[in-house]
């Protein structure tokens, strides 16, 4: 999900109309474009990376990469702050980032509960 150069971000409220001053609402950036690397862990399941405990490829980790890409959009009520920090390029920071979304008390949620729950569903479904 990443491109070895970046776009330039355009920053909105939360409201959708185009950000002029932080004040204390939450807000969100867009890119231009977005590109996922087809050698990457997001399709390539004989990648030997885990992302949030995950295999590349799985259905597991496709959700977890993406949930991360979007926190990097999302932004706190405060002035500037990210809900995780950037880590373009820093795999260490990268993998913390991770932990605080999946993980419940590390961070902003407990989104592996409910990405595992969902894998199951369809599991289930398939059988």
């Amino acid at each position: 999900m990443t491109s070895s150069k970046k776009s330039p971000a355009t920053y909105y409220d939360s409201d959708g109309s185009p950000l002029e001053s932080w004040g204390t609402k939450a807000a969100f950036r867009v890119f231009g474009k977005v590109a996922i690397d087809n050698n990457g862990p997001f399709f390539n399941t004989k990648s030997t990376a885990r992302i949030g405990g995950y295999d590349a490829g799985s259905f597991e980790s496709r959700v977890a990469q993406i949930l991360h890409e979007l926190a990097h959009l999302i932004y706190k009520p405060y002035p500037g702050m990210e809900l995780i920090e950037d880590d373009d390029g820093n795999s260490s920071k990268s993998s913390g980032n991770t932990s605080k979304i999946l993980d419940p008390g590390k961070g902003n949620g407990n989104c592996k509960t409910e990405i595992n729950k969902i894998a199951q569903r369809i599991r289930d479904q398939r059988q």
